[in-house]
Parts: C-alpha cells; sequence; structure tokens
C-alpha cells in the first residue's frame, strides 16, 4: 500500500500526459532487512507538478509512523521524467511490536462491480 501512491503518480501525472513515447520503469528489490523501490517515468516538462495532492504527504506520514528513522524517500524532477526512490528498513528488533494487516474478504464479497 506504500507504493501504489507513487505507481498512481507515475501513470497519472506521467505516462498519461505524454503525447509520443511514454514509459516507465519500476524497479523493486527486497531482502529480509531492506525494501528498495524506484519508480521512473516520462513526463511532459511543460505541464507543471501539482503540489496539492494528498496521496504522497499521506505516505510520507505512514513512513513516519511505520519506520521511524528507517526509511529514505527521494523524489526528484529531472525535466522530462521524475523519479522516485524509496528505501525501507524492515529488520524488526526484539521485543519490536510486529504491525500486521488483516484484509477482510467476506467484506469484498458483497461489492457490486
Amino acid at each position: 500500500m506504500l507504493l501504489l501512491p507513487f505507481l498512481e503518480n507515475a501513470f497519472k501525472h506521467g505516462t498519461s500526459e505524454q503525447l509520443e513515447k511514454p514509459w516507465l520503469s519500476v524497479d523493486l528489490s527486497g531482502t529480509k532487512d531492506v525494501l528498495r523501490c524506484k519508480i521512473a517515468n516520462s513526463k511532459n516538462e511543460f505541464v507543471p507538478l501539482s503540489k496539492n495532492g494528498i496521496g504522497i504527504q499521506n505516505v510520507k506520514k505512514r513512513l513516519e509512523f511505520l519506520y521511524p528513522g528507517k526509511h529514505e524517500l527521494k523524489m526528484n524532477d529531472e525535466g522530462n521524467f521524475f523519479v522516485v526512490s524509496l528505501l525501507v528498513e524492515l529488520k524488526i528488533k526484539k521485543n519490536s511490536p510486529v504491525i500486521s494487516s488483516h484484509c477482510n474478504l467476506q467484506a469484498a464479497e458483497n461489492v457490486a462491480l
């Protein structure tokens, strides 16, 4: 769920605004201790970036809450492309609470598509 807003933005503000040769690159790797993600996408350099979205702000808050001091997020506008790099230290210290998520699949069955 942390990566989804970055992917959404790559499509919304990047490739969907490209008239010619849009591209998107996702590099995701991990070990038991570290998750690395790099998303790069082409963009129209003449379309200004929106600073009003809440998706990235929410991700920053989640990272700070879930991985305080254990993450590094870089977002760079390179003119005709945009790059997001995220590194998260996953190693859990002894006696640290484990945060887990649970999805209620039964509730999803009642949703009409």
